[in-house]
């Protein structure tokens, strides 16, 4: 035990500026891979515009198939009654 104190007792003494920087380095990468984490789940969940430009024509598209038939299947079913 004493061997174990006469070690660390002068290397912390010759390394606290050392280890003081190297416990500020790793708060710093700890405290920048959870801003990458929160940055990512916040743009995963952001629609960006394009996704929105493409939903809208999506959208358009179908409502124009859906009219479409609509009045197709009116002028034929006004046809054969009107002859």
């Amino acid at each position: 035990m004493v061997i174990f104190w006469a070690i660390i007792v002068p290397l912390t003494i010759i390394l606290r500026e050392s280890l003081s920087v190297l416990f500020w380095k790793f708060i710093d990468i700890a405290s920048e891979i959870a801003q990458r984490r929160i940055n990512r789940k916040i743009r995963y969940f952001t629609p960006n515009q394009k996704s929105e430009l493409i939903l809208l024509s999506i959208y358009l598209l179908s409502n124009m198939k859906k009219s479409e038939p609509d009045r197709e299947v009116e002028s034929q079913k006004l046809a054969p009654s009107m002859t």
